[in-house]
C-alpha cells in the first residue's frame, strides 16, 4: 500500500509536469497561474504520500498510528506556540545570556525607542561589549570620565594613528596620573546604537586596564539610568 501511495505521488508530479510542459506559459490551469499550479501539485503529492502513509499505518497498527498522530499534534502546537511568542522568548533568552556573559547588551525595542540594558558584573562595574571603528572591545562604563578613553591596543585595532598622536593631556587614571592623547572615533557601536565622530582619549601603553565608556559617548544617548544591577541606555531612532 505504501509503495502504491509513493507511486501515486510521483504520478501526480509527472502529470502536473506534462500539463505544464504542454500549456501556454501565460495560460491559467484550473484557475491558477502556472507557478501556483506547480506548487499546488507538489503539495498535493506530498499530502497524498504523508496522509496516505498515516492512513496505512492506522489500518495496519491503529494504536501506533494514534500515538504518532498525538505526538505530531503536540509537536505542531508547540511550534505554533513558540512562533506566536517568538519575540518574547527571544527577549527572555537574550536577557538570560546577558546575565551570564559580562557586557553583553540586552536590546529591547518599543516603537522608535531602543533600550540597551547592561548587567552589573561581579566586580560591581557595568561593562559594555562594543565596536570601535569596526574593532570589537569591552568597555567599562565610567560616568566620571569626560571622554571615551581607549587603551593603546584598542586604538591600534581601531586604526587610529597612535604613532602620530600627541600625548600631552594630563588625566587621572586608576593607576595614577597619565598623559593621554586626544582623538576622534569615527564609529562607536553598542548594540544597535551607532555614534559618529566621538571625542576620545588614547592612553599610553600600560596606563589603562580597560577601555572607558565616558561622557562623550553617554551624552549621545537620550537618557541612561541605573536600576539596581542594571544600567539602561535609551536612544531614539
Amino acid at each position: 500500500m505504501r509503495a502504491g501511495l509513493a507511486l501515486s505521488g510521483v504520478g501526480v508530479l509527472v502529470l502536473a509536469g506534462l500539463i505544464l510542459a504542454n500549456s501556454d506559459p501565460s495560460q491559467d490551469i484550473l484557475g491558477l497561474d502556472q507557478e501556483r499550479f506547480a506548487a499546488a501539485a507538489a503539495l498535493g503529492a506530498l499530502l497524498l504520500v504523508i496522509g496516505g502513509g498515516f492512513l496505512a499505518s492506522f489500518i495496519e497498527r491503529p494504536g501506533a498510528a494514534l500515538r504518532a498522530i498525538v505526538l505530531w499534534s503536540v509537536f505542531g502546537f508547540t511550534l505554533m506556540g513558540l512562533y506566536t511568542h517568538r519575540v518574547e522568548l527571544a527577549e527572555i533568552a537574550q536577557r538570560t545570556i546577558g546575565g551570564v556573559v559580562p557586557g553583553l547588551p540586552v536590546v529591547s525595542q518599543t516603537g522608535d525607542l531602543t533600550e540597551i540594558t547592561l548587567n552589573r558584573g561581579l566586580d560591581r562595574h557595568f561593562m559594555a561589549r562594543a565596536s570601535v571603528n569596526g574593532a570589537n572591545t569591552v568597555f567599562m562604563v565610567d560616568t566620571g570620565a569626560s571622554r571615551v578613553t581607549l587603551t593603546a591596543n584598542t586604538a591600534r585595532a581601531a586604526d587610529l594613528p597612535i604613532d602620530r598622536l600627541n600625548f600631552s593631556t594630563p588625566v587621572r587614571t586608576a593607576n595614577g596620573m597619565a598623559l593621554v592623547a586626544p582623538a576622534t572615533i569615527a564609529s562607536l557601536e553598542i548594540g544597535p546604537a551607532v555614534f559618529r565622530d566621538v571625542a576620545a582619549f588614547v592612553a599610553p601603553e600600560g596606563t589603562l586596564d580597560f577601555d572607558l565608556l565616558g561622557v562623550s559617548a553617554l551624552d549621545r544617548l537620550d537618557s541612561y539610568e541605573v536600576r539596581g544591577d542594571q544600567m539602561v541606555l535609551r536612544v531614539h531612532h
